[in-house]
């Protein structure tokens, strides 16, 4: 066996950081969450929070979603930083409007007065 002498070791290329699981109950309770909540509240006439809990997941659950489908997606760092403020406002506007769709199953009427 001949070694070469012109060759170097090379190293093993690092491994590329894990990205923990998510839980796909935490992603549906994120989703429908508000929407369902929005439901009740607002057959149970409860307008404030019929009216909050849209605003307020599509909000955390844009976020939350947004950012787990950029990290899976994204290869370099500002591709990952784009992509999660890009997917967290698709995410969230749809959230914020299945949220509005389960207010109006459930009754409310806006008040403007």
């Amino acid at each position: 066996m001949s070694m070469d002498s012109n060759r170097t070791p090379t190293s093993d290329p690092p491994e590329r950081a894990k990205i923990p699981r998510s839980q796909w109950i935490l992603i549906l309770a994120l989703l429908l969450g508000p929407a369902m909540l929005a439901l009740f509240a607002a057959m149970a006439k409860l307008d404030i929070l019929a009216t909050a809990s849209p605003l307020l997941g599509g909000g955390i659950g844009g976020i939350y979603c947004g950012t787990l489908l950029a990290r899976r997606l994204g290869k370099t760092t500002s591709a990952k930083v784009l992509l999660g403020i890009l997917f967290s406002g698709v995410f969230g506007c749809c959230i914020v409007g299945v949220g509005f769709f389960g207010c109006m199953l459930g009754g409310f009427k806006l008040d403007l007065r």
